[in-house]
């Protein structure tokens, strides 16, 4: 082996690896200068620095409202669902959804071949009833006045019988007749009171047969009677009338269309019934009272209500409790089923000091506020404390009063300078 050196001499770097090596600290020396200017740039002017365009506004004093929001739902209290009184074909439909209407407005006429076929058959059948009973009726007086004089005739045979026995009882008391001939005469009284009593039985019995039948037939009248009425009935409600006014909702068919019996024809609301339905957390509870005013946004107008009814109790494992907001007036134009926007007015504090939702809010991180001198053309970096928020306004709690003047522009210029100075005339009041 032949002799090495001890310390080996370092391989030399190709042309290609200096190259690289080269573009590397060239690129970090770029970076670094490019940071540099950055932050020169950035960096702000401790000296001269003058705030030249901002907003500006006075404190001024609001009452404010502590809000429940919740999103609600348009609903009509009265509504109906009109029905076909039978199975039928709709030959007139002159409304349509979204119309509205006025209560007895002819909203659909069917055609019931059947319907009519029933009435034609239970009006028949109705005179027939009456036929009967009537001659059924004069059929029993005839009857039972021929039993009555049977039975008179019976009653004093009867008579007679008993009035001769008695004569012929003296008769043989004196000796002028046999025994035999009283035992005759007793005989036949007897054969006159056994027929009298059936006949008296026969007459009674017939009398309440008479009765009976005469009732069942005067009921059998009056059920006919009913069955008309309420056929009438039916077919006076082929013509759907309105039952109130309102709006139609839903019109399920249309002309031609075949219906059953009961099948829903048109749905119609009150719309000046209609509230809202809505859902509150359970943890808004302790601040929600029914009486509590409520200002409802809804297509795009706001309107007044009043929370009229709380739900006593959530929903097993719900979060929300049902609540109803009564309008106070409710617009024409309501759309039932329309989604609405509640603010719920739970407590409200007035004369509080305030000031307009801003830029400064968000820029300012919601903790600082500038409180603006004009006279010195300069504005001062203040702690300030937020409260209540109602609308475009927030409750001011501490750093300014009422007439100080508070600028509400952005402040990521100059949000870390405790003063600054501001241009003469650059300011906008709002």
């Amino acid at each position: 082996m032949a002799d090495e050196p001890i310390i080996k001499k370092r391989p030399r770097r190709s042309a290609r690896s200096r190259q690289q090596l080269n573009l590397l600290v060239f690129a970090l020396a770029m970076v670094a200068c490019i940071t540099a200017a950055a932050l020169y740039l950035l960096m702000p002017d401790k000296e001269g620095f003058v705030l030249k365009s901002y907003r500006y506004t006075e404190v001024s004093e609001r009452s404010f409202r502590q809000l429940v929001t919740a999103e609600g739902t348009v609903i009509p209290r009265v509504t109906s669902n009109l029905t076909a009184s039978a199975a039928g074909t709709v030959v007139q439909l002159p409304v349509k959804a979204g119309q509205d209407v006025s209560e007895g407005d002819v909203l659909c006429v069917i055609d019931s071949p059947s319907l009519m076929a029933k009435l034609d058959q239970v009006t028949k059948d109705l005179h027939q009833a009456r036929v009967d009973a009537r001659k059924l009726d004069l059929d029993s007086q005839v009857k039972i006045l021929g039993l009555e004089v049977d039975l008179l005739a019976a009653e004093h045979n009867m008579n007679e019988a008993e009035r001769m026995l008695e004569v012929w009882e003296h008769l043989y008391l004196l000796g002028d007749v046999s025994k035999s001939d009283l035992e005759n005469r007793k005989k036949a009284a007897e054969d006159a009171r056994r027929k009298y009593e059936s006949l008296a039985l026969t007459y009674e019995a017939t009398v309440e047969k008479h009765k009976f039948d005469v009732e069942s037939a005067n009921s059998r009248v009056e059920e006919l009677e009913r069955q008309l009425r309420e056929l009438q009935e039916d077919v006076d409600s082929l013509v759907v009338r309105a039952p109130l006014t309102g709006r139609v909702l839903d019109v399920a068919y249309a002309e031609g269309d075949r219906v059953q019996e009961n099948a829903v024809l048109l749905t119609i609301a009150d719309l000046s019934s209609s509230y809202i339905s809505a859902q509150v957390p359970v943890s808004a509870l302790s601040s929600v009272r029914v009486g509590q005013p409520v200002t409802v946004s809804m297509l795009g107008e706001r309107y007044s209500g009043t929370v009229s009814y709380i739900a006593p109790q959530a929903a097993i494992s719900a979060t929300t409790v049902a609540l109803e907001i009564a309008l106070h007036s409710v617009p024409d134009n309501v759309i039932p089923k329309a989604a609405c926007y509640l603010e719920i007015e739970v407590a409200r504090k007035d004369a509080a000091n305030s000031l307009p939702r801003d830029h400064y809010l968000t820029s300012g991180g919601s903790m600082y506020i500038y409180v603006l001198d004009l006279d010195t053309c300069t504005a001062r970096k203040v702690p300030a404390r937020f409260g209540l928020v109602d609308g475009g306004y927030v409750e001011l709690l501490s750093g300014a009063q009422k007439g100080d003047l508070v600028i509400v522009s952005s402040y990521d210029e100059f949000i870390d300078r405790d003063e600054i100075t501001v241009s003469e005339g650059g300011g906008t009041l709002i």
